[in-house]
């Protein structure tokens, strides 16, 4: 179910934009992953493999997996759910791998607070994704034989 009602050019560029924007950030997140990978390579001190793994799998996958939503169905990433939810994304990581950092070297007083807080935002963010999608795939189409005997 298409909602939106701004004009194609429009949400052409906010939709292209916020996919950008999303590819961008899974390049960022993908060069900080491989950094931290290198650096446990080189020093062989595997204490933040957990934030290297997030860093990757929410930072990169994550956010490439989004930039791929939006620019496949351009509608619902000119919707200000769509730009809150990426907006969310992109604030409640960078706390929430400080905030993991932190913990696994110990400093759990500042570590927790981080790191839940990040973790709540990119929960947040993932339940808006959710929605979006959701209504972007609409209802699934009922298949028949008669429509596979066509396609065939």
């Amino acid at each position: 179910m298409n909602t939106d009602f701004s004009c194609p050019a429009r949400t052409d560029a906010r939709s292209e934009a916020l996919a950008n924007l999303c590819f961008r950030a899974a390049l960022t997140f993908f060069g900080i992953g491989v950094a931290m990978g290198t650096f446990m390579s080189l020093t062989h001190d595997f204490t933040i493999r957990p934030v290297h793994v997030h860093v990757n799998l929410i930072g990169f996958v994550g956010f490439f997996i989004y930039g791929a939503f939006y620019r496949f169905f351009p509608a619902s990433a000119a919707t200000r759910l769509a730009l809150a939810q990426v907006v969310c994304a992109l604030v409640g990581l960078p706390p929430m791998m400080t905030g993991l950092a932190l913990l696994v070297f110990g400093q759990e007083s500042l570590g927790i607070p981080l790191l839940l807080g990040g973790e709540a935002v990119t929960v947040a963010s993932v339940v808006m994704f959710l929605i979006v999608g959701f209504r972007a795939t609409g209802r699934p189409a009922r298949i028949v034989a008669g429509d596979l005997a066509r396609a065939a």
